[in-house]
């Protein structure tokens, strides 16, 4: 099946299917070893840095797919259904963070430092992000829909 056809309904079983691997090669990527008697942690590292090609493809097709699902049920809610209506645009600028840095590849490091992380995206990808940080402000919603359609 498609996973594209899993979207609608409530359980996607693919969304760890990705947001872990990525973050678990990030991990892997930047983690410090302190003991590694089987040389495992080289071997990881040539596998993992820099950021595989493979995986940006990947986390990136679902990232758009994700963002293009929370669109189509934003469209759908009601103007007095707010928390839905929030918990959507959350979503869509979470998608929109992750697709800038697997574009980038650049691995995501969490959020707490995102400003610092965000000056390691390539030129291309800075429009992404701003509209995650757009749409956190929470201004102006219709007109950045139809803007991140063309960016997709």
């Amino acid at each position: 099946m498609d996973r594209r056809q899993k979207l609608g309904g409530q359980h996607r079983s693919w969304a760890t299917g990705y947001w872990l691997p990525e973050a678990l090669c990030g991990d892997l990527a930047t983690a410090e070893t302190l003991y590694d008697k089987t040389g495992i942690n080289d071997k990881l590292k040539k596998l993992l840095v820099p950021y595989p090609a493979s995986l940006s493809k990947f986390i990136s097709e679902l990232c758009i797919d994700e963002i293009r699902q929370k669109q189509s049920t934003f469209k759908m809610l009601h103007e007095n259904a707010t928390i839905e209506r929030q918990l959507c645009l959350s979503d869509i600028s979470a998608s929109l963070v992750r697709l800038a840095f697997a574009r980038s590849h650049q691995y995501l490091r969490g959020f707490r430092s995102l400003e610092k992380q965000a000056k390691l995206l390539e030129f291309s990808d800075l429009p992404i992000y701003g509209l995650a940080l757009e749409i956190s402000k929470g201004t102006r919603v219709k007109s950045m829909m139809k803007r991140i359609e063309e960016l997709l």
